[in-house]
């Protein structure tokens, strides 16, 4: 999915939460729990996965709303 010639992804293409994870400092899981909130990147669904077009993504980063988003996950509960 990555160019070849310099390792970043074409603007258009389909990226799913585990590329995001090698491409952006956020982790893959952040990903999933931001969509379950209903904030992050725009994502699209392909069946039963979750896609991102590269160039939202960018577009979410430069916005400033990723440091703008607080993602608040679920307490693991005391065993």
């Amino acid at each position: 999915m990555l160019d070849s010639i310099n390792g970043v992804p074409d603007a258009e293409r389909f990226l799913d939460d585990r590329d995001l994870e090698r491409l952006t400092p956020i982790k893959r899981v952040t990903y999933q729990v931001m969509r379950a909130q209903g904030i992050g990147p725009k994502y699209f669904r392909i069946g039963t996965r979750c896609v991102y077009k590269w160039s939202d993504v960018v577009e979410w980063i430069e916005s400033g709303a990723a440091a703008k988003q607080h993602v608040s996950r679920p307490r693991r509960s005391a065993k």
